[in-house]
């Protein structure tokens, strides 16, 4: 599982390609599964604030795809 140093440093490289690709700010969609706790979800939120990310997130957790939970169950997440 990923440790939130290595979440703040994906989150801060992908900001920085879609700026330098796009010239456009990124957009971040959370969508928290049945698993994460409120905790977690305060956490990504404080990485958002910390990497500056100034577009608000959206909160999604209605729609999260088969494809998507496979890969969180992959990498131990879910």
């Amino acid at each position: 599982m990923e440790t939130f140093a290595e979440v703040r440093k994906s989150i801060l490289k992908n900001k920085d390609e879609v700026s330098k690709t796009t010239g456009r700010q990124i957009v971040i969609v959370v969508k928290p599964t049945e698993g994460a706790t409120y905790k977690n979800f305060v956490d990504i939120m404080d990485e958002l604030n910390i990497a500056k990310i100034k577009t608000a997130p959206a909160i999604d957790d209605v729609n999260i795809l088969d494809n998507e939970k496979a890969f969180m169950k992959q990498a131990g997440i879910l």
